[in-house]
């Protein structure tokens, strides 16, 4: 039988920057769990947790864009957030775009890569991710199987805060 910490794995969390909002990321398991699923919450009081309260007009279900969610890590502004799946062969990493910083009620799934077989060097069982300042550098820790080191690779990417292709964001003149 399922025991309710089984059914309601956390296995991530972000902030936004003014403390007034917590996403969570939950595993779904087999059985009677809810989805996989990213929560919104909101603390009306800045960084303090006796004030949270569940948006329920936010949040994103991923039971078929994640297998195992690990972490996850919002870009600089706040308007996309990255998932990364823990599972051996098809560990992998998702951007969701959303339309407002640090709002789940209005999302756009971009799509995912499969970092074990979809990049060089593979990476089978990641665990963490980080972005470089700048966001043109992607960092993702693993903790490879036994017979082999735990290791942080780095990824260059071609436009930042992004894995998909025709993603980038158009450059205006403004933008310089």
């Amino acid at each position: 039988s399922d025991s309710a910490s089984n059914l309601n794995r956390l296995q991530g969390m972000e902030i936004n920057d003014d403390g007034t909002k917590l996403f969570l990321i939950f595993h779904g398991a087999s059985g009677t769990a809810p989805n996989t699923r990213l929560l919104e919450y909101q603390l009306s009081t800045p960084y303090d947790l006796t004030t949270i309260s569940l948006n329920i007009n936010a949040g994103i279900e991923l039971e078929d864009e994640i297998t195992n969610p690990n972490t996850m890590r919002f870009s600089a502004n706040g308007k996309r957030i990255f998932i990364i799946s823990h599972n051996d062969a098809n560990a992998g990493i998702v951007q969701i775009s959303l339309d407002k910083a640090y709002d789940t009620s209005s999302f756009t799934i971009d799509g995912g890569l499969n970092i074990n077989t979809g990049i060089s060097p593979s990476n089978d069982e990641p665990r963490g991710a980080a972005f470089s300042a700048s966001g043109l550098k992607l960092y993702i820790g693993n903790d490879r199987n036994m017979n082999s080191a735990d290791q942080i690779m780095g990824f260059d990417l071609v436009c930042p805060f992004n894995i998909i292709a025709g993603k980038c964001p158009a450059i205006s003149k403004g933008d310089r």
